[in-house]
């Protein structure tokens, strides 16, 4: 099968548009449609509902959806690794969620440049059941999450803590102030969700809601308002008065943990790479 049909299929359920997966894809749309058919034709099955201003993916393309990426991660780590250079023995994949690139997981990198030059990195942000689904599919060789899942093909390992803070852009405001205002809710993980209700059981809805902390932060330093953000990130901001801490606010502890599968025939690779993360 033409790889190409693959990533046409991706592209088109990415934007749910075939005028947009065309765009991006420097095709014209009837290229795009004609792929589509042929991969249909392939298939045996239509994997698209076409309807006007609203393509979505039919049970069948549904159930292929995991596959096609599969083979596409696939054939990109193979061009990735026949092309190593000769210095260059491993190439690792490595993902992250999102909020924990900045700056712990690229600190991570800079050091790995330095002291494994051998080693060639894939890097890449995506949600946590992403990276557990491609760990486990052998995708990631490697991902750094909140919430290890417990099952036997995933090998985790408790890598440090992430002590996350309520501020606020407002001085001198308490944790009730604060709910009750422009306030955030950040989607850290169900054991935050979790914490937060138990130190919060009467406070309001949040009038926000963010998949991430750097979006979060970002909008309260344009906008105002308050939220849980990780303390190394807020600390620096303090002096220059940006954001200010809620004095009365309990922090919340998070745990960032390495996840990989362990018949991942560079085990070895990445347990000796993970002692370089501080």
């Amino acid at each position: 099968m033409d790889i190409e049909l693959l990533r046409t299929f991706l592209e088109v359920n990415r934007t749910g548009h075939f005028g947009k997966a065309a765009d991006n894809l420097y095709l014209t749309q009837s290229a795009v449609s004609a792929r589509i058919k042929q991969l249909e034709d392939i298939l045996g099955v239509v994997v698209f509902e076409r309807q006007r201003n609203n393509i979505r993916l039919t049970a069948a393309g549904q159930r292929f959806l995991s596959h096609a990426e599969t083979i596409v991660g696939t054939w990109q780590r193979a061009k990735q690794e026949a092309g190593l250079e000769d210095k260059q023995a491993t190439l690792l994949s490595v993902g992250g969620l999102a909020d924990l690139w900045e700056p712990d997981l690229l600190d991570w990198l800079v050091t790995l440049t330095n002291k494994a030059p051998d080693i060639a990195i894939h890097a890449t942000a995506q949600t946590a059941t992403a990276l557990a689904q491609q760990v486990l599919n052998g995708m990631i060789d490697l991902a750094f999450i909140f919430e290890p899942h417990s099952v036997p093909e995933i090998k985790s390992r408790f890598m440090k803590r992430m002590d996350l803070v309520m501020v606020s852009t407002q001085e001198n405001l308490h944790a009730k102030e604060a709910l009750a205002g422009q306030y955030i809710m950040i989607d850290w993980g169900t054991a935050y969700a979790v914490s937060h209700a138990k130190l919060y059981p009467d406070a309001p809805s949040a009038s926000l809601f963010m998949s991430h902390g750097s979006l979060a932060l970002n909008f309260i330093l344009r906008n105002g308002g308050a939220a849980y953000l990780p303390e190394s990130w807020c600390s620096p901001l303090y002096d220059s008065k940006k954001v200010h801490p809620v004095a009365d606010a309990a922090s919340i502890e998070r745990e960032i943990y390495a996840i990989w599968r362990t018949d991942n025939p560079k085990s070895t690779v990445i347990k000796d790479l993970l002692e370089y993360f501080t």
